[in-house]
């Protein structure tokens, strides 16, 4: 495996933790570039003509951590080990300096701590006001659904930070043919209560397909939309009432 960063293409290597590899990179004090780390077994960077022992300058080495898969949030510790040696070959301008100098490269204990997403309502519930309607408004027969819309209401989002954000709705639904729609428990008979996505997919009763919404930060509006369908030929007078229990999911 490799990774390209700003400061070359590299070899990853592990660092005993799953999902998590590192990558070097060195040059000397008056370099203006980086040189990467080939993927050798050796791990050696050579310091070459430009080394500049004798002016106390030396080497520099660069680590990065790499997530070579999908972390799950948690706390992660990486052990301290040697990762390379810095080798100086063939260099030598007096007599106090070594025609070879190795010196180790270490990566110290690490602790790295993945943090999951958060998301969360500053409303725990939105209330469709479905408004008083005379039974004889509905004309269209079983399984047509009123033609007006109840005032749109919102979910309120107290922040989020995740990439998605998906909703499942659980509750009583109809009688079939007409399951996608939640029961009436009321009193009314001949009738169901719609809820839909704004401008989006029905919110089927009980279903394990989740609707997806695009993430909202503080104060943001997860919308919904909800109308009356016939399920009879005639509809009875009542009340009409359903209870809808929203489960929200993020990641």
């Amino acid at each position: 495996m490799t990774h390209q960063t700003g400061y070359g293409t590299h070899a990853v290597y592990p660092t005993g933790v799953d999902g998590i590899g590192y990558i070097l990179a060195g040059k000397d004090w008056l370099s203006p570039t980086w040189s990467p780390l080939g993927a050798n077994a050796v791990k050696v960077f050579p310091f070459g003509i430009n080394a500049y022992f004798d002016y106390g300058l030396g080497y520099n080495n660069i680590i990065l951590f790499v997530a070579t898969s999908t972390l799950a949030p948690g706390t992660y510790v990486i052990p301290r080990q040697q990762v390379a040696w810095n080798r100086a070959t063939g260099f030598q301008t007096s007599a106090n300096s070594s025609p070879q100098s190795n010196s180790a490269v270490w990566l110290n204990q690490t602790t790295i701590i993945v943090t999951g997403p958060t998301c969360s309502l500053s409303t725990s519930n939105a209330t469709f006001d479905m408004g008083t309607l005379p039974a004889t408004s509905f004309t269209g027969g079983a399984g047509v659904a009123y033609p007006v819309w109840a005032q749109d209401q919102s979910l309120i989002s107290g922040g989020c930070n995740a990439s998605t954000v998906s909703m499942t709705f659980a509750g009583i639904a109809a009688v079939a043919p007409y399951s996608n729609a939640f029961a009436n428990q009321g009193t009314a008979k001949g009738v169901a209560l719609e809820l839909w996505q704004k401008n989006g997919l029905q919110a089927i009763p009980n279903s394990s397909t989740p609707i997806n919404f695009a993430p909202q930060g503080t104060g943001g509006k997860y919308t919904f939309s909800a109308r009356y369908l016939q399920t009879a030929s005639t509809v009875t007078a009542g009340t009409v009432n359903a209870t809808v229990t929203v489960t929200v999911n993020y990641k």
